[in-house]
This record gives C-alpha cells, sequence and structure tokens, in this order.
C-alpha cells in the first residue's frame, strides 16, 4: 500500500519533469483562463488579469513565513504609495492593508478594485464633498479609465483625480490671475454652497484700494467687468488698474470736463471738486466768466440762469455739450424743422438762418445753397410763396411741452413731381410730372415744345399748318383743379394717330386704314405711286381705269394675272396660266421664251420650223420628244433598209438633226 503511495508520487514527479515548461505555459488567446497547469494544480485560484505576467512566480507578491505584506504591492503601486508617503487622498488616510480591500486568486476576471458608487464614503479620502459637489456623479470629477489590463478596461479608476478647484472649473475661470494671486486656490476667496455669494475677500486689507462711500456698496461686477469681448471669449475680467494712482476716478469714470474749457483741465483731479460719497461740487466755482467757454452767451441767452442749460432732463447737473459743431443749440432746444429739412441741412448750424436775439427773424439766406436753385420768376417770390405753414405741431423746447407749428420746407417729392409739389397739373396727369420739357420758368405760357422731336407724331404738310385744338379737344373724362374753379382738360395723350381719327374716309373702310399708302400730307388728291403692285408699261399705260377696274371694283379687288383680262385672247386654252413667262407688255408676239431652256433644244433642221408645226392646237405642255412621235409615217416608207423591224426604234442611233 505504501509502495503504490511511492509510486504515484514519484510517477507525478516524473510527470513534471516530463511535461517540463509546458506547466507553466500560459494560454494568451483571448477570452482563455490564462491560467498555468501547475498553478491550475496548486495554487488557491488564477489571479486577476492585471497580474496574469507573473502567475507562477510567487515571491513576487508573497514573502516566505510572512504572507503578504504590503510592501510588495508598493513596489509596483508608485501612485499610491507616493499617497501614502504624503498621507493624502484615500490611500494616504486609510489604516488597512492591501489585501483587506483588493482580494486575489478569485479568478482571472475578478475585479478586485470595485467601487460602490452610492455607499462609498468620501469623506475618508482629502476631498470631503460639500455644497453643490454632494449633487455631482461620480464620473462628473473622474475622468480617468483603467487600462486594457484591467478587468474592466475603460471604466473609471476614481484615482489621480486633483483636488485643486481649478483641475475642473479652470473653464469657468473669470479671473487669469498673475504673480500671487495666480497661486492661490479658489476655495480662498469662494464657497463651494454658492460660487457668487460665498466671496471670503477683504478689499481693504488684500487690495491697495478701499473701497469707501458709494463704492463700497457696489457689486464687484460694477467694477470688475469683461476686459474685451474678443479676449478669452470675453470671460476675462479686470482686476488691475496700473494707472490707477495717476488717473484716479478717470480710470473708471468718463470725465465730462475733458475736452471742455469751461473750467480748464481737471483731468485726474475729481477729488478737487467731487467725494466718493456724492458727486455734487462740494465747492462753489467763484468768479467764473462764461466768454472763456467754448458758448460766450448772447441775446437771450443772458437773462437765463445757470440750472436752466446746464440741468439735464433726469435733475442731473451737465456742464459738457457734445455739439460744438452746432454752437450747442441741439443740446437744449429740439429741432423745429423735424422731418422738414434735408438730411444735409438737417445737420448744418442753426445761426445759419437763425440768430439768438430772436428766433423768429430769419438771416438773409442763399436758397442756392438747397438742391433747388431760385431763377427767373422763382427768384423774386417771398418765401412764404413756397414755404406755407403745415397743420403738424412740433416741440420747440427739450424741457417744456409748447408746441408749434411750422412751415414747411422739406419737399420729399420734389426730385420725382417737380413744378406739381407746389403747382397743380393743368393736364391732370396727361404729361407726367416733368413740366420743364415744354414750360420754362421765365414765361410760362411759352412752349419749347418740339412736335417732331417730342412726340410720336411729327408734323408735315398740312398737318403743320393746323392749329393745336383741331387735333387736341376737350377731354370729357379729365378734370383739373389749379385754384378753386373746375377747368376743362385738353386732350394731349393718348391721342389716336390714324388718318380715319379725324378725316372721314370716302372709300368707307373698303381699302382699310392706311391711307398713306396712297395719299400724302402734302396734298390729299394727288396720289402716290399707287399701282407699285402692279407696274403699268407700254400698252397698259395707255388704257383708262374703268377698262380694268369694272365692276364697281375700281380700286382693289383687280388680279395681276394676264388671263383674267385676256381669257379670251389665250390661244393655249389655259394651259400656260403665267403669260408674263414668255409674253411682254410692250410687244405681245415677240416672246421671251427660249426652247433651248427646255428638254428638247432645238437643233439643225427643227430650227426653221414653226411652233404649230410640232405643238398642234396651241398645245405646249406634254408634247412628246421622241422622234418617232412626230416622224413615224416617214419612217415606215423607207424600204432599204426596212425600218418597222423592232431594232429601228431609236432614230438617234443613225440619223441626226442637221443631216437625217
Amino acid at each position: 500500500m505504501k509502495l503504490g503511495s511511492w509510486q504515484r508520487i514519484t510517477s507525478v514527479i516524473g510527470l513534471v519533469f516530463i511535461l517540463g515548461g509546458s506547466l507553466y505555459a500560459r494560454e494568451d488567446a483571448p477570452g482563455s483562463r490564462n491560467e498555468s497547469l501547475l498553478n491550475h494544480l496548486l495554487a488557491p485560484g488564477p489571479v486577476i488579469r492585471g497580474h496574469a505576467k507573473f502567475e507562477g512566480e510567487c515571491l513576487k507578491c508573497h514573502t516566505w513565513g510572512k504572507g503578504l505584506p504590503a510592501s510588495k504591492c508598493l513596489d509596483c503601486h508608485d501612485p499610491v504609495k507616493k499617497q501614502i508617503a504624503e498621507k493624502r487622498g484615500f490611500h494616504g488616510l486609510a489604516s488597512e492593508s492591501c489585501v483587506q480591500c483588493h482580494r486575489e486568486h478569485k479568478g482571472r476576471f475578478f475585479d478586485s478594485m470595485a467601487v460602490n458608487e452610492k455607499k462609498f464614503d468620501h469623506s475618508k479620502t482629502s476631498f470631503a464633498l460639500k455644497g453643490k459637489h454632494r449633487k455631482a456623479a461620480c464620473a462628473d470629477c473622474h475622468k480617468e479609465v483603467r487600462g486594457k489590463l484591467s478587468s474592466r478596461p475603460g471604466s473609471l479608476s476614481y484615482f489621480g483625480t486633483n483636488a485643486a478647484c481649478a483641475s475642473c472649473h479652470q473653464k469657468d475661470d473669470v479671473h487669469f490671475f498673475e504673480g500671487e494671486w495666480a497661486k492661490k486656490d479658489c476655495g480662498s476667496c469662494h464657497g463651494v454652497d454658492d460660487w457668487h455669494k460665498t466671496v471670503n475677500f477683504n478689499h481693504k486689507a488684500d487690495t491697495q484700494y478701499q473701497l469707501i462711500g458709494k463704492h463700497a456698496a457696489l457689486e464687484c461686477a460694477s467694477c470688475h467687468v469683461p476686459e474685451d469681448s474678443q479676449n478669452q471669449a470675453g470671460r476675462r475680467v479686470q482686476y488691475r488698474w496700473p494707472d490707477l494712482k495717476v488717473k484716479g476716478c478717470e480710470t473708471c469714470h468718463e470725465s465730462p470736463h475733458v475736452g471742455t474749457k469751461s473750467f480748464g483741465s481737471f483731468q485726474g483731479k475729481c477729488d478737487e471738486c467731487h467725494t466718493s460719497w456724492t458727486w455734487v461740487v462740494s465747492k462753489l466755482l467763484q468768479e467764473f466768466r462764461h466768454d472763456n467757454t467754448r458758448f460766450p452767451l448772447t441775446g437771450n441767452h443772458l437773462r437765463l440762469a445757470c440750472r436752466d442749460c446746464h440741468t439735464s432732463a433726469e435733475g442731473h447737473e451737465v456742464y459738457r455739450f457734445p455739439s460744438e459743431a452746432k454752437e450747442f443749440c441741439i443740446d437744449c432746444h429740439l429741432n423745429p424743422h423735424k422731418q422738414q429739412l434735408s438730411a444735409g441741412f438737417a445737420e448744418q448750424k442753426c445761426s445759419l438762418c437763425h440768430s439768438t436775439i430772436t428766433f423768429e427773424k430769419q438771416k438773409p439766406f442763399d436758397h442756392n445753397l438747397t438742391r433747388y436753385k431760385l431763377r427767373d420768376t422763382h427768384a423774386q417770390l417771398r418765401c412764404e410763396n413756397c414755404h406755407r405753414p403745415t397743420s403738424q405741431q412740433f416741440p420747440v423746447r427739450k424741457k417744456t411741452d409748447a408746441l408749434r407749428s411750422m412751415h414747411q420746407f422739406l419737399f420729399p417729392d420734389l426730385t420725382a413731381k417737380a413744378c406739381v409739389t407746389c403747382h397743380a397739373d393743368v393736364h391732370a396727369g396727361q404729361l407726367g410730372t416733368s413740366c420743364t420739357k415744354c414750360h420754362t420758368e421765365t414765361k410760362w405760357q411759352q412752349l419749347k415744345f418740339n412736335h417732331d422731336a417730342d412726340s410720336r407724331f411729327p408734323l408735315a404738310g398740312k398737318h403743320a399748318q393746323a392749329k393745336c385744338d383741331k387735333c387736341h379737344g376737350i377731354a370729357s373724362d379729365l378734370h383739373a383743379s389749379p385754384g378753386r374753379a373746375v377747368k376743362p382738360v385738353v386732350r394731349y395723350r393718348p391721342v389716336a394717330s390714324q388718318c380715319v381719327n379725324c378725316h372721314k374716309d370716302p372709300h368707307a373702310s373698303r381699302f382699310g386704314s392706311r391711307c398713306g399708302d396712297c395719299h400724302s400730307e402734302e396734298k390729299w388728291r394727288d396720289i402716290k405711286n399707287f399701282h407699285r403692285d402692279f407696274t403699268l408699261t407700254d400698252v397698259h399705260k395707255t388704257l383708262s381705269c374703268n377698262e380694268c377696274h369694272k365692276n364697281d371694283r375700281p380700286l382693289k379687288g383687280m388680279s395681276q394675272l394676264c388671263y383674267m383680262c385676256h381669257q379670251k385672247d389665250d390661244i393655249h386654252g389655259g394651259a400656260l396660266p403665267t403669260c408674263g413667262d414668255c409674253h411682254k407688255q410692250d410687244f405681245w408676239d415677240h416672246t421671251s421664251f427660249r426652247h433651248s431652256m427646255s428638254f428638247f433644244p432645238l437643233q439643225g433642221v427643227h430650227r426653221t420650223l414653226q411652233c404649230v408645226q410640232c405643238h398642234s392646237n396651241n398645245v405646249y405642255r406634254g408634247t412628246p420628244d421622241q422622234c418617232i412621235n412626230c416622224h413615224l409615217a416617214a419612217a415606215r416608207g423607207v424600204t432599204n433598209p426596212v425600218h418597222v423591224m423592232p431594232s429601228f426604234t431609236n432614230c438617234k442611233n443613225c440619223h441626226n438633226q442637221f443631216v437625217f
């Protein structure tokens, strides 16, 4: 029995040596246990995936007789070793050994670093969760993930997160501090319960500028505003003012006195008159002369009190006015010509027309400075003849509600409507708005209209002698009111230009409406070129009209075909209807027909024949061109050789027209 046991032990040892390295060989195929055979037989279980490379090297983690010391773990896990050395973080504050939390030999894919996010006590780390951090999910802060050798590659590692605010909230930093302040953590001023409200900052102790007066009541953002909307996405807030000691208040506040001559130069000297508790001037300015300013007082301005001008609509004192180019009038006075002057004149100084002595009495004005220069009769008119009072009311002072009606100075439609802006259109819109095409400003009734150049109907012949009212009568459908009386309107456009619109047609429309085809404006009865469609020559010129124009058709409807009149003279029986192809009006019997241009040119003896010898019964078309058609009888009379044989059918094989 004992021998059998030793035999089994010897067999095992032999098997170990026989298998050799295969006992420690590891399977590397994905999804395999990655465990050696010896380890599977002797070890308590496979190690985790991250320790698989140490499979079989027990002393890499274990110590003979001393179990599993933490120092062995820290030989590989440097980040944990660093935390423990610095006594920070979860591992630096923990008192347990590694094996109490991280178990081994539980299988290749056992998660020895699993964390229960819901039950984990974050206070055991160096960063206890307070305020809004309590509501944040783990993944909001812990961004690092496990490596490929982990049992859960890609999952959160919960390790290495920096506790500094900037590590997560760098994008929310609006300070971009430099120097000593850049080294401070956000928590030195801000709290985690409410980032904006909980601010532990002493402006007096921590800066060189003590807040007093109304400055002490201001919110931080009232002074610390973004430097540049284009810089750092508009988030960089200004906290340093290098010129504060030199510029003083003007570092933040725009001085109303800069650039004025009223009080000299107050730049950087605000505290000589003002305090942080109230901006109101603290000492009276004595021996002040307004003549030393940009606006010496003249006329009615001399009677005004200072507050009448140097008080804004909101009740604040104002000593600097922006409209120096317009002599400051519009800073106190509303523009009474609002929407009545052109854009160019609206920007001019009021003193161009008015004075401070009296606003109503105007200075002499050069109208040629406007877009409408006065000429001839217009230059003799008074201003009010064109610039009449309107019903619209305008305010004249900024500090009162007084309204006043003003004269009209702006005529928006002057360019488009011209004269009819002021003058009634006696033509009731027939001729448009450009009156100067016909009239002048010198004398309205004297016209410069040219009927030949300016109309669609040039006057010629007798028309040039006719008076205007012969063609242009009163229009019953148009009315014009130049004044109170309604006057009749002469029709100028549209006027029909056909002859029959004015002249009675003696032909009763039988020949259409184009009278000019036969008649002229010089002399109506002088017919011009009437027979142009059928030119009369030779014999036809000797005929009277009624010899051709019969049956009550004196001027039209006649055909140009010869046989319509000469049918009885047609010896061709209508076979050749176009007589003009051969015959002419000058000599009918002498034809222009050329037999050489036909299918049968005449040669030899044929040229001596009369037409009727071949064209019997005056039939010309369809005459055959074969010899046998005319000479068959002669051919039959020939006996030597006999021509009736079938082979004697083409005469041209032996004969010709010259010598038969």
